[in-house]
């Protein structure tokens, strides 16, 4: 009798949307309260936040971006994962490292941005 479970991929693609979607929550009710939880759901977000920057994108736009790329790591990491192809799963621990690199380069540059605002703005109100 043929199983009726979801593909692989669309499982990988849920559970990335749901990974969001507790980052998003996490950091909404946080407030910024909790400095812990402040750097870390900065950490999951810094890649699409940094991207909606850079296109100058409105915040309903910025939500958009930030759900379709935890969806689209997650459906690619369902895919990676799927049997027991030691091969994909290989790949997925790499693809894990590569991308909390890329998630720490980014949050440390748009902290420094943000730093340098700062300091402009202060250089010129106190000259």
């Amino acid at each position: 009798m043929p199983s009726h479970r979801p593909p692989i991929l669309r499982r990988g693609w849920f559970a990335g949307l749901v990974f969001g979607a507790v980052v998003a929550s996490v950091a909404l009710l946080n407030h910024g309260q909790i400095r812990a939880l402040q750097w870390v759901t900065n950490f999951f977000a810094a890649p699409s936040v940094y991207l909606a920057r850079g296109l100058a994108a409105s915040e309903a736009l910025s939500y958009v971006i930030f759900f379709v790329y935890w969806s689209c790591l997650g459906a690619v990491f369902g895919w990676l994962m799927k049997g027991s192809q030691q091969f994909g799963k290989t790949i997925g621990a790499l693809l894990v490292l590569a991308l909390a690199g890329v998630h720490a380069v980014t949050q440390r540059q748009m902290e420094q941005e943000i730093s340098n605002s700062i300091e402009a703005l202060f250089r010129g109100i106190f000259p």
